[in-house]
């Protein structure tokens, strides 16, 4: 009895560990980033492993209007991954037993970022996005979608071209 005791407190401890940051999210910015309420205190997160279209971007209102429906206003919690800025961090995000980073993924909502995906579960996300690329969903019904990464490239603010006299 008291060994089952001491192990059901261990798992709430280790829970608890796992997922530093519960609350609210109060804003969906765009199909891979967040803000939530934290103790009292407003907090961005970025997704995770997973870059999805940005807004200028064929599907990025898609992408953000797909979070926003699963977790605006609901309470989630963050298990942090890398490193915390005061007021940001990247994560993975749960409400309940759904794992949202895995869930746009699946519904072909965003990629994973090969960049900066390099925790075990990556190699998962990358079998979760071929399949959604296989079954056309989301993006993927798209032939010519973009990376994200891509599309930042070709749109990034051209250097200004010096005139020659």
């Amino acid at each position: 009895m008291i060994r089952a005791l001491l192990a059901g407190l261990a798992l709430v401890f280790i829970h608890s560990l796992a997922f530093a940051y519960s609350g609210k999210v109060v804003a969906v910015h765009e199909g891979d980033r967040l803000t939530m309420l934290h103790n009292g205190k407003k907090l961005s997160v970025q997704l995770y492993g997973i870059d999805a279209p940005e807004l200028k971007q064929p599907y990025g209102n898609e992408a953000r209007s797909f979070l926003d429906a699963f977790t605006k206003e609901e309470t989630v919690e963050v298990e942090p991954i890398g490193t915390v800025k005061k007021g940001s961090l990247t994560g993975m995000v749960m409400l309940g037993s759904d794992n949202i980073n895995e869930l746009l993924l699946l519904k072909g909502q965003a990629w994973v970022d090969r960049a900066q995906c390099t925790a075990d579960i990556c190699s998962t996300w990358i079998k979760m996005e071929e399949a959604a690329k296989a079954t056309q969903k989301g993006l993927w019904s798209d032939p010519q979608a973009m990376t994200p990464w891509e599309f930042r490239a070709e749109n990034a603010p051209k250097p200004p071209t010096k005139k020659t006299t």
